[in-house]
């Protein structure tokens, strides 16, 4: 299987618009098949760089960066769907970071690979397969807040499962997580 890259807007000769580099985060989001993966893999520099400061790695503080990248998301949303006429394109994937913000708020250890491993997992496989309820937020919410509200819902959705699951991994399972 070979990775290509979705075919760009043509801009006609002008610069980039920022809109659709942060839609489809730094072009992530044009990588096939699997952009949503490319894209939730593209957000974890930032997503680490936070965690790794002692000042940005609380719960709060994710869950303020996941309420920018919502914002954000909605209005290059909103553009990228007026410019293409696609109502839920692919190569948007500031929804996918912004829920993997979401997933690490949830996180006991944001800087622990294993609880990283395991929210994206879970994360990415929520968000895929759509179940209930993400499937009616999926097929009844359109545009923008539709695109984005999907993957805040698996991001809870994956949270609470951590949340859940934490006590029980860590007596079990101590060297790893």
């Amino acid at each position: 299987m070979m990775l290509h890259l979705v075919p760009k807007i043509d801009f006609k000769d002008q610069p980039t618009p920022l809109w659709y580099i942060l839609a489809t985060w730094f072009y992530s989001g044009r990588i096939k098949p699997a952009s949503g993966t490319w894209g939730t893999l593209a957000g974890l520099p930032l997503l680490y760089l936070l965690a790794w400061f002692p000042l940005t790695s609380s719960a709060v503080s994710f869950l303020v960066l996941t309420a920018i990248i919502f914002i954000v998301g909605l209005w290059v949303s909103h553009h990228y769907v007026t410019r293409t006429g696609e109502t839920d394109p692919s190569a948007i994937v500031i929804d996918e970071v912004a829920g993997m913000a979401l997933v690490f708020a949830f996180l006991p250890d944001p800087m622990q690979w294993s609880w990283c491993l395991l929210g994206f997992v879970l994360f990415r496989l929520f968000d895929a397969l759509k179940p209930w309820p993400i499937s009616v937020i999926d097929k009844k919410i359109h545009g923008p807040l539709g695109i984005m509200l999907d993957d805040v819902l698996a991001a809870i959705i994956s949270g609470v499962i951590i949340i859940i699951a934490q006590p029980f991994l860590e007596s079990h399972f101590s060297y790893v997580f």
